[in-house]
Parts: structure tokens; C-alpha cells; sequence
């Protein structure tokens, strides 16, 4: 007997000590022989949860048995040694999902959030479409021909200005006549809001702007660069509730459920004073200046409002702690959460997410991150849409690789629709409908 063979079977008598002797005590621990190193490693596993939850299951090729169920959400793959791995999921007339997943020992990596692309669509309009806007859960369109119309009622005018957050009123204009309308989608009237100011004498400005207070259907913001007010339609009113002065212009005015904002700037200063005016009280405060020109004020649910530059910088004020803080620089624009728990900043060479509730964060180097025109987010607040003005892409918070950073459909204008998780796109003069598995 060589001595190498004497070794050989002194590791084999030790090996098999250790696994019938403490084999019951290391397995209850967590440890398990690899067999491709014969080496004694800690195991950790892998959750998974799709959408739809009957896609397949592939670990580096091979398939898993799904334990999704009625009292189990997602499949749990166990007994895994301490490596990366490649999870696949495929299901019919849906696009590949894949990812690369590390495995750390006595750990349990998680893809909870793994929603596959549809390929398939539903033609909702043959066109030739103009443009569109989704209104709840019913598309404004526009056609080459016939104008807008909504639920196959037609609208006057031909630009859309906004709409009230229930659905309920949109504001539209008509370029050649110069007439401004407020329709009741739910009555299907229209109003003239030009024969309302005859009607009352009213006085506004003369450069003024029109603008939706979201949470109002009777009232309408007007602006100029020297005075913001409320005309009420209901009662025929027009009320100032803020002006410039000679070296101050107001813009980029929006609207909560009981408060409005504007902004003052003060070119030879260079600052923006934010102006907030109470709906409920009816008076108007200041709640601090930012540098520069402000070109975008948007109210999220809870009460934050994201405060974007011309210059690129990027504030969220607090309304409860009557502070504002610096978020991000070069960013050309910014979505929040419907319940405002994150934002994205998108910026000319990247785009930022934030969690304002938690530590979280997230950096994506896009391809083309300066050609994309628009983001949304989907309703998980995990995903968001990509919209390059030739076509949408879909990301993944978790996909940090972009393994996964696939293209939806290809189209001059995209739309979302939460409550139905329906995807919109316009796609040669065709309005098409994705639906997302729920």
C-alpha cells in the first residue's frame, strides 16, 4: 500500500466520520458537502416570485418545480451552495426573464418582483392617430382627421391642457378660434369658459395662461409672469392671490388638495421664492427660496413637493417640516411614487432613484441615458417604464446588471394605466394595448 493511497483512504475514513458521526448536527446547521470541492459549505437559497405566477422555473438550465399556490406566493429554491447562479423564467407569448443571483451562505437572495414583458398586444385604434392621453382607464386620442374625442364622443379643440385627478373634467383648447373648453367627460357637456369671462365682465390677465387645479372641476388656474389667480366657474369669479413685482416673474404653477404653489424668481438675484397659497384660508405665504430659475413644482400625496431647476438642480420641499433639501444635479426631469415614498431623477448621463423613507438607492447607467424623453413607474413601485420617444423600454430596481432592461414596443407616445396594469403605446399611427401580468 503506497503512502498516497494510505492517505487517500485516511480522508475517505475521516470523511465518513464526519458525515455519519456529526453528519445529523452539521446538516441541522446549515452545512452540506460540496461535492465539487469536498469541502463542508453553509447553504443559503433563492425566492422567487413572478408575474404571472405560472411562469417556469430554470437554475443554471435546469428546471425547478414551482411551489407557487392559493397559500404560497412564490417558490423557495433550498439547499444551494454559495455561488452565482442564472434564474430564467419563460411562459407563453411572454419575453424571457433572466438573472444573475448570488447566493451567500445561510442567506435567502430574493427576486420577488420578477415581472415579464408581454410580447403580444390588443389593437385599440387603427388610427391614422395624431397623439393620445390616457384618462383613467379610457384613451383621449387624437386623429389626423377627425380631432379629439374620448369614448368615441368627440371633444372641442385640438390641444389638450390637463384634467382633474378623478377623470371627471379636462381642459382643452382651441388654437384657432383661441377658445378654452371644460368638459364634464362624466355629463359629456362642454363648457366655454371664453363666454363665462365675457358673461361676468371678468378682467384677467392679459398674457395669462390657463392651468387644471387636479382637485378641482369648477376651478381654473390662471397665469401670467406677473400674477397667478383663480378663476371660478361656478360662480363667475376671478380672484388674484399672488403678483410679481418689478424685477420678480411667477411660473411653474401646481396644485394639492389644499394648497397651490408658484414660483417667484428674481432674475438680478438669481432666486426662486416658492409661493404657497391656502386653499382653506385663503392666504399666501412663502416657504424659502432655491437658486435659479424654477421650471417644474410637482405636489406627491404626502405633502413633498419636487422642485426642479432650469439649471438641473433638484429640491424636495417638506411641507410638514417647512424645509427643503438638495436631492440630485443635472436633472431634466423627476417622477415620484403615486404615494411618494420614492423618486426617480432622470439626468442627461444617468438616472437616480431614491427612497424618501428609507436609506434605499439606485443608479442606472442607461444606454442613451440623453435620449430618453420620459419615465412612469409601474404600479409595484419596483419597475419603471423608459420612454425613448422611438420606444419604451421596462427596467427593473433590482436588475442592476440590465439583464432585463427590455424593449416593450416601439412608438411615438406611451401611456400607463395602474388600475388595469396596461401598458399604451402608439406605434405607426396604431394605438396598441400591452397587458401586464397581475
Amino acid at each position: 500500500m503506497t503512502r498516497k493511497f494510505r492517505r487517500i483512504v485516511f480522508y475517505l475514513l475521516t470523511l465518513a466520520f464526519i458525515v455519519f458521526g456529526t453528519g445529523t448536527v452539521l446538516y441541522a446547521q446549515g452545512w452540506r458537502l460540496d461535492f465539487t470541492s469536498f469541502l463542508f459549505n453553509k447553504i443559503g437559497a433563492i425566492y422567487v416570485r413572478s408575474f404571472p405566477a405560472e411562469a417556469n422555473i430554470f437554475l443554471d438550465g435546469k428546471p425547478v418545480k414551482s411551489s407557487t399556490g392559493f397559500f404560497q406566493a412564490g417558490t423557495l429554491i433550498n439547499d444551494l451552495f454559495p455561488k452565482k447562479y442564472k434564474l430564467s423564467l419563460t411562459f407563453p407569448n411572454f419575453k424571457d426573464w433572466e438573472r444573475t443571483i448570488t447566493v451567500k451562505p445561510s442567506f435567502v437572495a430574493e427576486a420577488k418582483y420578477a415581472v415579464l414583458v408581454p410580447v403580444k398586444s390588443t389593437l385599440v385604434t387603427a388610427g391614422p392617430l395624431k397623439d393620445f392621453w390616457l384618462l383613467g382607464q379610457e384613451p383621449l386620442v387624437q386623429n389626423a382627421t377627425s380631432g379629439l374625442s374620448w369614448q368615441n364622443d368627440p371633444i372641442p379643440g385640438n390641444q389638450v391642457i390637463g384634467w382633474t385627478d378623478d377623470f371627471k373634467s379636462l381642459l382643452t383648447f382651441d388654437n384657432k378660434q383661441g377658445i378654452y373648453y371644460l368638459n364634464d367627460l362624466q355629463d359629456a357637456t362642454s363648457t366655454n369658459i371664453n363666454t363665462i369671462i365675457r358673461k361676468n365682465g371678468l378682467k384677467l390677465p392679459s398674457k395669462a395662461g390657463f392651468f387644471v387645479d387636479k382637485f378641482s372641476s369648477s376651478q381654473i388656474i390662471v397665469q401670467d409672469p406677473a400674477s397667478i389667480g383663480i378663476l371660478d366657474l361656478q360662480k363667475g369669479t376671478f380672484a388674484t392671490v399672488g403678483t410679481s413685482t418689478t424685477s420678480t416673474t411667477i411660473s411653474a404653477p401646481d396644485a394639492s388638495q389644499f394648497w397651490m404653489v408658484w414660483a417667484s424668481y428674481d432674475k438680478k438675484k438669481d432666486v426662486s421664492t416658492l409661493m404657497l397659497y391656502s386653499k382653506f384660508l385663503g392666504t399666501t405665504r412663502s416657504a424659502g427660496t432655491v437658486p435659479g430659475l424654477t421650471a417644474k413644482l410637482e405636489w406627491t400625496a404626502n405633502n413633498l413637493l419636487g422642485v426642479r431647476q432650469a439649471n438641473g438642480e433638484f429640491y424636495i420641499y417638506s411641507l410638514i417640516n417647512d424645509s427643503t433639501s438638495h436631492v440630485a444635479s443635472d436633472v431634466k426631469d423627476f417622477k415620484f411614487t403615486d404615494d411618494g415614498s420614492m423618486v426617480a431623477a432622470l439626468e442627461n448621463r444617468s438616472m437616480e432613484v431614491f427612497s424618501l423613507n428609507t436609506s434605499d438607492y439606485w443608479r442606472f447607467n442607461l444606454p442613451d441615458t440623453a435620449g430618453i424623453k420620459n419615465i412612469t413607474w409601474y404600479k409595484d413601485g419596483e419597475h419603471i417604464f423608459v420612454f425613448y420617444g422611438d420606444r419604451t423600454s421596462f427596467l427593473d430596481l433590482g436588475d442592476t446588471l440590465l439583464e432585463n432592461f427590455t424593449t416593450i414596443s416601439s412608438g411615438q407616445d406611451e401611456a400607463y394605466d395602474p388600475q388595469n396594469n396596461q401598458f399604451y403605446s402608439e406605434d405607426g399611427g396604431r394605438l396598441l394595448r400591452f397587458d401586464f401580468p397581475s
